[in-house]
């Protein structure tokens, strides 16, 4: 079994935001690429800023009808 780089482990948490089961250039680029993508991704709060138009429509439309 190989020693394991413990300042490289150390490095690559703080950068990951979590300690990697590996340090295989392949694997820390994909988590790399995850990451980046889950960054870009719109949260909650922007996707109910996005909609928020349609819910309104909806709960007038409910309102109306009693």
């Amino acid at each position: 079994m190989a020693e394991l780089d413990w300042a490289r482990m150390r490095e690559l948490a703080r950068e990951l935001g979590f300690w990697p089961a590996t340090t295989n250039p392949k694997d820390i680029e994909r988590h790399r690429r995850l990451n980046k993508a889950l960054d870009a991704a719109p949260d909650l709060y922007k996707v109910a800023k996005k909609f928020a138009h349609l819910h309104r429509k909806a709960k007038r439309t409910v309102e109306s009808e009693h």
